[in-house]
């Protein structure tokens, strides 16, 4: 069985939403609970972590790099867990925040967002996480780069002349306190630049959104902790059916919905993703790239940015090479030259980046009258680059080949995901190029996203009729839903 997702890009799961979220996680973790919820093991997910840091302590888990792909922050494994204690010990120790109370994450980008995320989960505190769009980008306009873009939608393009601060500040600010009322975090976690921008926006006399900023909850500003100290704290309580963090999924256009997920089920879907790194190359079952590094642009708060563009990396001991959206959008090509320069082997992106990627090369070329855009370019490093979060179009996928097969791009370059932040983040994924031949009518070809080859052993898609909830037979276009064997995804 193939997986052929429609082109209508947002999947109706009707899966119970998280609402009044304080009071939820503080009822009983029961089959009843609203979390995902899977078997707890023995080891904890932390104790994973711990073991990779301590296996590659003084090598570079994360580099970040402007748009003129300059270094400009790194950290170790070592050096990004230490500070993720000494964020943990502040959170308990100073600030007084206790095991499973709420702090909301209001962060520009960069690599500091994931010592504090570490360090919450360190302390036992959950972080909520949510595409709040505040920094100092958000302040200064926006630009819309897909149609069909609900994810990634809205990714800020910065101009430091402007203010007062526009429309999206004040939207942005309205999902943030939506979110709060929801969830009734204890704190709002934030760094210098964010901060920075509040202050300015609240005395700005001119300003729509100045009123609009958080009153009852605490800002904790986390990036001027000493840099060199050996405070550190770990909650020695915590299990595998704690809550690890809350995302609110990046769909919630409306009421915000959050989506809670434990430790155990972190675990399980990271370890779902790392098997499928190899499971889902079946012809190159072999084949271990020379460097397991990759390279990630993608939102820090979104659930495919933080799990497989940095938790699943740091628990495999993986490096990653990492620009901010902004960034990619502003330069595309960025991109692909950090893939080459560094030997990476694998990527994530929605279909539109394959798609901008591609014309702002050739762009590129066309105008430099034949010259190469990128000097050097070599793609041979490659072991997949995957297409996921929007709807994933055949023609992006030949249109790319076809520009960059001259660089070394292999052929077993393409690979193609599925999922939601309610699985966690992943659910399916195949090698290769599958296309549907079920709807000859239709001049779409739909790509697979999964098969059942690549399923790990616990997990069992349904294809359900949305309007009943009942299984229905093959080759019928309808919702998808998932659920794991030994939690069932809680259902309306």
């Amino acid at each position: 069985m193939l997986l052929f997702p429609t082109m209508q890009g947002n999947y109706n799961f009707q899966l119970q939403q998280c609402s009044n979220l304080q009071t939820m996680m503080n009822e009983s973790s029961s089959t009843k609970s609203k979390s995902i919820m899977v078997d707890t093991p023995s080891v904890h997910f932390l104790d994973i972590i711990r073991a990779s840091v301590a296996a590659n302590k003084y090598e570079t888990f994360a580099s970040w790099y402007n748009n003129k792909a300059d270094l400009t922050d790194q950290r170790t494994f070592k050096g990004i867990w230490e500070r993720a204690g000494l964020v943990a010990y502040y959170l308990r120790h100073k600030w007084n925040v206790q095991k499973g109370q709420l702090v909301v994450l209001c962060y520009d980008f960069g690599l500091h967002f994931f010592e504090v995320f570490f360090g919450c989960l360190r302390a036992g505190v959950v972080a909520v996480l949510g595409k709040f769009d505040i920094s100092l980008g958000a302040a200064f306009g926006w630009t819309s780069i897909s149609p069909h873009l609900t994810i990634f939608s809205n990714i800020l393009m910065l101009s430091a002349k402007v203010y007062p601060p526009s429309p999206p500040l004040k939207k942005s600010l309205t999902k943030l306190i939506k979110v709060i009322q929801d969830c009734d975090p204890i704190l709002i976690l934030t760094d210098s630049r964010v901060n920075g921008l509040r202050a300015l926006d609240k005395r700005n006399p001119v300003s729509k959104s100045r009123g609009l900023w958080p009153k009852h909850v605490r800002f904790q500003v986390t990036d001027k902790l000493p840099r060199k100290s050996q405070l550190y704290f770990d909650e020695e309580r915590s299990t595998g059916s704690d809550v690890a963090f809350l995302q609110y999924t990046s769909g919630s256009t409306g009421e915000p919905k959050g989506v809670i997920v434990t430790f155990a089920s972190l675990k399980a879907n990271v370890q779902l993703l790392q098997d499928g790194f190899y499971k889902g190359h079946e012809e190159y079952r072999g084949f271990v790239p020379e460097k397991n590094a990759g390279v990630s642009w993608l939102p820090q708060y979104h659930d495919l940015g933080l799990i497989y563009g940095c938790i699943m990396p740091i628990a495999s001991g993986w490096q990653m090479h990492m620009i901010s959206p902004i960034s990619f959008i502003q330069k595309p090509l960025l991109w692909l030259e950090l893939m080459s320069q560094y030997k990476c082997a694998w990527s994530i992106a929605p279909n539109f980046a394959y798609q901008l990627v591609t014309r702002k090369f050739l762009e590129a070329r066309n105008k430099a009258n034949g010259k190469e855009p990128i000097p050097g370019l070599d793609l041979s490093s490659i072991f997949f680059l995957a297409s996921g979060a929007e709807p994933i179009r055949i023609d992006t996928k030949e249109t790319f080949e076809a520009t960059f097969n001259q660089f070394g791009l292999p052929k077993r370059w393409f690979a193609t995901a599925y999922g939601l932040a309610e699985h966690v983040v992943g659910v399916s994924w195949i090698s290769g190029q599958y296309v549907s031949k079920e709807r000859a009518e239709d001049p779409l070809r739909y790509v697979a996203v999964g098969s059942e080859d690549t399923f790990y052993d616990s997990l069992v898609v349904k294809i359900v009729d949305p309007a009943t909830c009942l299984e229905v037979e093959d080759r019928r276009v309808v919702a998808r839903r998932t659920q794991r064997h030994s939690r069932i995804l809680q259902q309306t």
